[in-house]
């Protein structure tokens, strides 16, 4: 993760991506070392992301398609191709937000990572 202090994070069920139940979080995301440097305490609002086998890619969308998981789309075609399996959450960390000059939408880079069976 290129930012090292703490980045916002959106997660959504892969699982269940075809359910209304599917389910989605906005959050922020931050390393264990600074979660402890920073002085924060653990609750029921904490939760921790255990190491898995991800598919790893750098993203372009804006605030408006985050919700659709329209610009998710080519990196499940991308594994699809490849026949990887994903499940569980995905979770993306935001890299930098910038506003296009010609259109004057907000424009946002994310890292994803893409959990894979």
């Amino acid at each position: 993760m290129p930012i090292t202090s703490a980045s916002l994070k959106y997660t959504f069920d892969i699982d269940n991506i075809d359910k209304p139940s599917a389910s989605s979080e906005i959050g922020m995301l931050i390393e264990e070392e600074y979660f402890y440097r920073f002085g924060l305490e653990t609750s029921n609002r904490v939760s921790e992301i255990y190491y898995s086998k991800c598919l790893h890619s750098v993203i372009l969308g804006d605030g408006d398609s985050i919700g659709k998981l329209d610009w998710a789309k080519p990196l499940f075609a991308y594994a699809n191709k490849h026949h990887l399996r994903p499940t569980g959450k995905l979770l993306t960390s935001l890299i930098f937000v910038n506003i296009d000059q010609v259109t004057g939408k907000t424009v946002c880079c994310d890292e994803v990572w893409l959990p894979l069976k």
